[in-house]
């Protein structure tokens, strides 16, 4: 009787979810229980047990994103993990936080960066230069009355939500958060990162790289990456992707090659211009979603004509599989050729037109033995005009 009552309890916190396996299979179902490497899912009634291991992803049906309001820490860890807290606060070495009415704690070992402020686009280029810098030594992302973000190396002793202690050459300085975008941490590992089990996104914009993760009555308990323990309600879960070693997504792997080439070219190509079409991963031109029909991919690739991109493969994988369509914000003109090589043979060639972009094209052939994929995204009727093709789902799988 109370067994059937918390299962009753679990199920009506659990958000209904559709499970996407490696194989390219959905079902949709409510979560039961994670323990261990499975997943109890119920789907009418029924129970149904799912390996970790063979998933790509669950997703939460009709979530949509919940800003969190007032002032907000985005603490990135050095797993990838992003975490939104209220103000943190820093003492011997540890970065204390809110998530909600829940406390956290992390080691300042783990953590990359921390913002204190929503990084606009035009902010986004000093904080790559910031990161980018190699430096034994703490930093201060200092705001300019120009806009920009600059770096001051020194050592952060700690900070609360006013202000931040910092050495600078030997003189103790009280610099108020106010005057800064962020603080960069250089705090020394000594211990490896464990495998990614799955990335845990929820509505509020958080994302946790976990090794492993687990259900009780009414939440998501996860183990990051990092070994940092955290959990939250599982209605505020809005999906988890998985990484599995059986699946290979083609946005994840670093290009052999990539060539783009004009429709018409008089000289050389500027650089400035082959940014402009070069392909785009995990988003769309214009950093927009990829989209297709109704259907959005968190995983892909757009590509303009005409484009050549290559991939090394160093393992065996056997079935590569896409869906693919023009965007439909390009589909009145664009009209491509796409072919696909495996090792200098022809697996796959189709002329895709903008006019079909409510019919999503699946694709799916065998590339079993195949070292070296190449993909072509040749122009079509119409010069190159809209060309822009949008691979979602890219993957190859063993």
């Amino acid at each position: 009787m109370w067994k059937a009552l918390v299962l009753f309890a679990f199920l009506v916190q659990s958000p209904t979810v559709s499970v996407q396996t490696i194989d390219g299979n959905a079902q949709r179902g409510t979560i039961e229980k994670i323990s261990g490497s499975s997943l109890s899912l119920n789907i009418d009634g029924n129970s149904v047990d799912l390996s970790l291991d063979q998933l790509q992803s669950i997703t939460a049906t009709g979530k949509s994103i919940v800003p969190l309001k007032g002032a907000i820490d985005h603490i990135h860890l050095i797993d990838g993990s992003v975490i939104l807290s209220s103000p943190t606060s820093l003492q011997d070495g540890v970065l204390s936080g809110q998530r909600g009415d829940i406390p956290f704690t992390v080691a300042t070992a783990d953590i990359s960066h921390i913002l204190f402020l929503q990084i606009t686009p035009e902010l986004q280029p000093f904080l790559d230069d910031i990161l980018k810098l190699e430096a034994s030594s703490d930093m201060l992302m200092v705001r300019k009355p120009s806009g920009a973000l600059d770096p001051l190396e020194g050592v952060i002793k700690e900070f609360d939500d006013t202000q931040v202690a910092f050495d600078f050459d030997g003189t103790d300085l009280d610099v108020a958060r106010t005057k800064l975008g962020g603080v960069r941490l250089a705090r020394a590992r000594t211990s490896e990162l464990a495998k990614r089990l799955c990335t845990v996104k929820d509505i509020h914009g958080n994302a946790f790289n976990c090794q492993a993760i687990s259900t009780d009555d009414t939440s998501l308990k996860m183990v990051l990456a990092v070994g940092a323990e955290l959990q939250i309600p599982m209605s505020d879960v809005a999906r988890l992707e998985f990484k599995s070693s059986n699946l290979a997504y083609l946005s994840d792997l670093t290009p052999e090659n990539i060539k783009w080439t004009p429709y018409l070219s008089i000289g050389e190509v500027s650089p400035q211009l082959e940014q402009l079409y070069l392909p785009r991963f995990n988003e769309s031109y214009g950093k927009q979603p990829l989209i297709l029909g109704n259907e959005q991919f968190t995983k892909g690739i757009a590509l303009h004509s005409h484009t050549e991109i290559s991939f090394r493969l160093s393992e065996n994988y056997k079935v590569f599989q896409a869906v693919a369509g023009i965007d439909p914000r390009s589909r009145d003109h664009g009209h491509v050729e796409l072919v696909i090589i495996g090792d200098n043979k022809q697996l796959y060639r189709k002329e895709i037109a903008g006019q079909q972009s409510d019919e999503l094209t699946p694709i799916e052939f065998s590339i079993d033995g195949v070292r070296r994929l190449r993909i072509i995204v040749d122009y079509g009727d119409n010069l190159d005009i809209g060309d822009q093709l949008i691979l979602g789902n890219a993957r190859i799988i063993k």
